[in-house]
């Protein structure tokens, strides 16, 4: 059993129009991801509110779920959210960007990831891992045409799995680290 603090705050934005919770990213076939955002806590729905989980240890909210799927490691590069961009919730700044870490010494080790699961725990009730890899910041090298995902069998990777930058899939999302 992990410990954990559990805070809601934010909500995820294509353009203009904030979004339930683990959308996927439909629309266009023109949009390149500078639409995504995560900006202030839209308040008239809280459903629309996103959970982040601080792992007590470390020092930073990695998102519960990934909020966003169907969409390319391309698509979040082009927000930002690869080097990490700049954003204010609740008054507060942070840096938010896609979790890193990974090891390609190590095949098992999604760094920040495995770090939040090991501190956490590892439950599907508290991650909803099942069935949602999502994006690493991470490719194998660096001018890879591929990109590292995580597990969406597992909490922790039993091997780490790439795909192409450009494809957008279903089962794979965005995860915000912040």
């Amino acid at each position: 059993m992990g410990y954990y603090e559990l805070y809601k705050m934010g909500t995820l934005f294509l353009g203009d129009d904030p979004q339930t919770c683990s959308v996927p990213y439909w629309g266009r076939d023109d949009r390149d991801g500078s639409d995504i955002s995560i900006r202030d806590t839209w308040s008239r729905e809280p459903g629309k509110t996103l959970t982040w989980v601080r792992p007590l240890g470390l020092n930073y909210l990695m998102c519960k779920f990934p909020c966003l799927h169907n969409v390319s490691w391309d698509d979040l590069n082009r927000a930002g959210f690869v080097e990490g961009k700049v954003i204010k919730l609740n008054g507060w700044q942070y840096r938010c960007r896609m979790p890193g870490g990974y090891d390609i010494d190590n095949p098992f080790y999604l760094g920040e990831w495995n770090d939040c699961v090991r501190f956490a725990g590892g439950s599907n009730k508290l991650w909803e891992w099942k069935g949602n890899a999502f994006w690493s910041a991470d490719k194998p090298y660096s001018e890879s045409p591929y990109a590292i995902i995580s597990p969406k069998h597992t909490a922790l990777p039993t091997k780490v799995n790439s795909e192409f930058t450009y494809i957008r899939r279903i089962d794979v999302g965005f995860r915000p680290l912040l």
